[in-house]
């Protein structure tokens, strides 16, 4: 157990901002002693890791607004020196809504899809351009066509 001498020198050595491991080197004790101290002392633990600055590119705000235009998280912590984890901190900060993870599908219809294949684009250039399945597009486009011929055998009938 440390003294209270000590304790207080520890307290006040990391609210000053000094790492625990370079206290403990300082003090001469263990980097296990100078946690207990922290911890019995109720002195709140800093995050890990360099804190990273706010600027005008990385304020929550800002990386909403990005994140809404389709940025990703990985994207935007790349581009502003950040972890993910940041990242995602600021955007809850923002009252951000998360996205699903993985591509964002684009709704196309059946007759869209149809139209598209009539249009000499293959099944699959459809399905890479709206992110879904080739079995996805074939389906979509076996609707449409039935779709049609059903309309074709109403308006024969009548």
């Amino acid at each position: 157990m440390t003294q209270p001498s000590t304790r207080n020198k520890i307290v006040e050595l990391y609210t000053a901002g000094l790492p625990g491991p370079a206290i403990a080197r300082r003090l001469g004790v263990l980097r296990a002693e100078v946690y207990r101290a922290l911890v019995s002392a109720n002195v709140p633990r800093r995050a890990k890791g360099r804190p990273v600055a706010q600027t005008a590119t990385n304020a929550p705000d800002v990386l909403a607004v990005a994140y809404r235009g389709g940025a990703t998280i990985e994207k935007l912590a790349k581009a502003n020196n950040m972890s993910n984890f940041a990242v995602r901190e600021r955007l809850v900060a923002a009252n951000e809504p998360r996205r699903r993870p993985g591509r964002q599908k684009k709704d196309i219809s059946d007759t869209g899809c149809l139209a598209a294949l009539r249009e000499n684009m293959s099944m699959q250039a459809i399905a890479d351009m709206t992110h879904s399945a080739v079995s996805t597009i074939r389906r979509a486009v076996e609707r449409a066509r039935e779709a049609e011929r059903a309309a074709t055998r109403a308006q024969k009938r009548s």
